[in-house]
């Protein structure tokens, strides 16, 4: 059994794929899979992807490929990739980022020491040729299990399954739940098998390098596809919300449930220049609107976020953009998925 597993999403990254792949032909950690799963990628990624193990022949044995016939969204390549793999712990990679060398090395390392189920780490995030150090959770929840676990379980944080090594066994038991959409599908995975960790660790080191393009598809997105993208993270909310529900912890974890609530109705902001947009925004979770105003139990809104909420609310969000993403005026984190 290989300690560790890659799963590589593989979907239209032949600009970005050898990077990728060569960071994990090139692990120090020689005891590893490599598992690319081809989510019916129509250019020429995977070619590309062979082609750079050449120059690897001692991973040869290591690499395996998981073929879909059709393209069926990253919540498949997910499920999919774990079940094809046969570490003792499964990374995943996205296949237009690539993992620092030490990756595999570090984490196992962690985890062996702590006897976890899952171990964080650190990582750069690439955005208008800056670069940014994030951990997952807060640095002052590192070696607390139960303080990691609540800071995932309410979105503070980054909930992505990249910056997360997890136990094969953990992924593939019986009570792991699945996404059941690409949009916000890591919040389930991390959520679901966060809840359910024994243990959890962290590696403070940036071991993993994320890439936001600004001329990716992702960020050029029609009328259709929002809208597209903003039904699919509800429906994967619902399957999450009813998770929580079902485990009696919807009130430990309001804060998570009002974050994701309010990051889901964020999805329509590029569209709220047209009436019926802004309509749809006040009608989704309207039991938001009295909490971002007055509070409750687990929230309290800042003065900013007030201002934020009233401008959206009132159809205003979109042509008061400039000022409302402004140093003064600009909100928590938790409310800008889906605006930028």
């Amino acid at each position: 059994m290989p300690k560790v597993s890659f799963v590589v999403a593989v979907y239209e990254v032949a600009a970005y794929i050898e990077r990728c792949v060569r960071s994990l032909y090139g692990q120090t950690l020689e005891d590893i899979e490599i598992v690319l799963v081809n989510d019916c990628s129509p250019d020429d990624s995977i070619d590309i992807a062979l082609r750079a193990l050449e120059e690897y022949p001692e991973r040869k044995q290591q690499v395996k490929i998981v073929q879909h016939s059709e393209n069926t969204g990253t919540h498949v390549v997910r499920r999919d990739g774990a079940k094809a793999a046969t570490g003792e712990y499964v990374i995943n990679i996205d296949g237009d980022d690539y993992a620092e060398e030490r990756m595999a090395e570090a984490m196992y390392a962690k985890a062996k020491e702590t006897d976890a189920d899952i171990v964080l780490c650190g990582f750069w995030h690439y955005r208008d040729n800056n670069r940014y150090y994030f951990m997952p959770v807060p640095l002052n929840t590192l070696g607390d299990s139960e303080a990691m676990r609540d800071a995932t379980l309410n979105r503070i944080g980054w909930p992505n399954v990249w910056c997360r090594m997890m136990r094969r066994e953990l992924l593939m038991s019986g009570k792991m739940i699945w996404p059941v959409t690409s949009h916000a599908e890591d919040v389930i995975i991390t959520s679901v098998a966060t809840f359910y960790a024994k243990k959890i660790a962290g590696v403070e080191e940036p071991l993993y390098n994320y890439y936001r393009y600004p001329n990716s598809k992702a960020n050029k997105r029609s009328e259709e596809h929002r809208l597209k993208r903003f039904c699919a993270v509800e429906q994967n909310n619902q399957v999450l919300f009813r998770f929580f529900e079902q485990q009696g912890v919807s009130e430990k974890y309001q804060y998570g449930i009002i974050v994701n609530k309010a990051r889901t109705r964020n999805e329509l902001f590029p569209l709220m220049n047209k009436l019926k947009y802004c309509r749809l925004w006040r009608r989704t979770y309207p039991e938001l609107n009295k909490v971002m105003l007055l509070g409750n139990g687990a929230f309290v809104s800042t003065y900013r976020e007030k201002i934020w909420w009233l401008a959206l609310a009132f159809g205003q969000g979109h042509r008061f953009k400039k000022y409302l993403l402004s140093k003064r005026l600009r909100p928590a984190p938790i409310w800008l998925r889906g605006v930028e």
